[in-house]
């Protein structure tokens, strides 16, 4: 039996493939991936049990194929031992999601390190010292990509991704690396916007 996926086919969401399109370019993993596959991972069981009863099947072998993200889905539901899956086989398979942002990254081009020139102003990056490497490397890639002259990279000692008290939801008193941020915008945009 086939099940459609979510957010695909029959399934898309209002606007078709265009709207699937447009979320994608979004954020492919917030608006797409996750939602997809979380979505399935919660139907999945009572589809299953519908199956079994409208073909009068009690019991037997489950195999799983996908392919794309279906290879993903199927990669999730595999790791629910209660569903006593058989057998599985993806075409495909989205296995990684990183590889798979790259992919989209290149096809929607949000590489903005190969699209440096396209840059019209002059940009301050600003990043922790303690952030992922994923921040880290890129930023420091675009500043080499436009060079001195169009750039400046500043980097905070002893700052993660965040520079707000967690959650950061409310109002709170600034923190360290957050007055170092705000003096490292405010020299910025004193250089370049004054008139």
């Amino acid at each position: 039996m086939h099940l459609g996926l979510p957010l695909t086919g029959r399934r898309f969401p209002e606007g078709g493939f265009e709207s699937f399109f447009r979320l994608a370019s979004e954020d492919n993993v917030l608006n797409v991936v996750e939602p997809l596959t979380r979505q399935v991972e919660a139907e999945f069981p009572a589809a299953l049990a519908e199956l079994r009863f409208r073909l009068s099947i009690e019991d037997g072998p489950i195999g799983l194929v996908g392919g794309s993200p279906g290879g993903a889905v199927a990669l999730q539901l595999l790791t629910h031992p209660e569903l006593a899956v058989a057998a599985s086989a993806l075409v495909n398979p989205v296995t990684q999601l990183a590889p798979v942002i790259a992919a989209n990254e290149r096809v929607y081009e949000y590489d903005y390190v190969r699209r440096a020139e396209e840059l019209s102003a002059p940009v301050l990056l600003v990043i922790g010292e303690e952030d992922d490497v994923s921040i880290i490397e890129p930023a420091e890639a675009l500043h080499k990509a436009l060079g001195e002259r169009r750039s400046e990279l500043v980097t905070i000692p002893g700052m993660a991704h965040g520079f707000a008290e967690a959650p950061g939801f409310e109002p709170a008193p600034q923190t360290a690396h957050a007055r170092l941020v705000d003096a490292g915008l405010t020299r910025w945009f004193a250089r370049h916007l004054a008139v």
